[in-house]
């Protein structure tokens, strides 16, 4: 009797060993996309690893930030679900002075930046409002530096430079130059993919470049 107490004793702590990990994926599983409406809550979900979040259609204002890059994806594994999405950028953060300064040494300012490695952002459209120009001339709207990152149809416009226009022909080269670059793929970024992008130039400044990059 007591040995058939102790065998069945044993088969329940097996039995509970194998469901509490099953319980558990199918939990982690049961998480699957990530349905969210407001920037504060992708700005969150942006600094996590291994996210699938869908950001609900519409106009959003990027008109306060902590730091000079604005927005900033630096999680790892995730993809972004930006469709039908328009982010407006308010060009007086690119003047602001109180902003806290980038870790890596590089203190220009950037919209968006994708540091994290294998992201994938796909269908946002950015854009800048106001007019006012950076108060220096490293401005970014997308600022890549993540490996195996993808962007899919995203579509940037730019606005706000001094001298306003496109190169020489409008005075770069001479007098003092605030451009506003569109997407930069820069070090230790590598197989970045850009697929189906575009970029509006309406100010100074490269629309696609890279730097330093292998």
């Amino acid at each position: 009797m007591i040995r058939n107490l102790k065998m069945l004793f044993l088969l329940i702590l097996i039995t509970l060993a194998i469901v509490a990990p099953a319980q558990e994926n199918k939990a982690l599983s049961q998480q699957g996309l990530i349905e969210i409406d407001n920037l504060s809550d992708l700005r969150i979900y942006a600094k996590k690893n291994g996210v699938e979040v869908k950001l609900k259609p519409g106009n959003y204002q990027i008109d306060e930030a902590k730091s000079i890059r604005f927005m900033q994806f630096a999680g790892h594994n995730s993809y972004f679900d930006l469709r039908n999405c328009r982010f407006m950028v308010d060009t007086r953060l690119f003047r602001r002075t109180d902003l806290k300064r980038s870790e890596d040494g590089n203190n220009m300012y950037s919209a968006i930046e994708i540091s994290g490695n294998n992201v994938t952002l796909e269908g946002l459209y950015l854009e800048t409002y106001g007019g006012h120009s950076g108060r220096q001339s490293k401005n970014k709207m997308v600022n890549i530096v993540g490996e195996d990152v993808t962007l899919k149809n995203m579509e940037v416009r730019t606005a706000g430079s001094s001298p306003w226009g496109y190169g020489s022909l409008y005075g770069l080269g001479g007098g003092v130059v605030r451009k506003m670059n569109g997407i930069r793929i820069g070090y230790p970024a590598k197989n970045v993919k850009l697929m189906g992008c575009k970029v509006h130039m309406r100010a100074m400044g490269h629309a696609i470049f890279l730097q330093e990059t292998p």
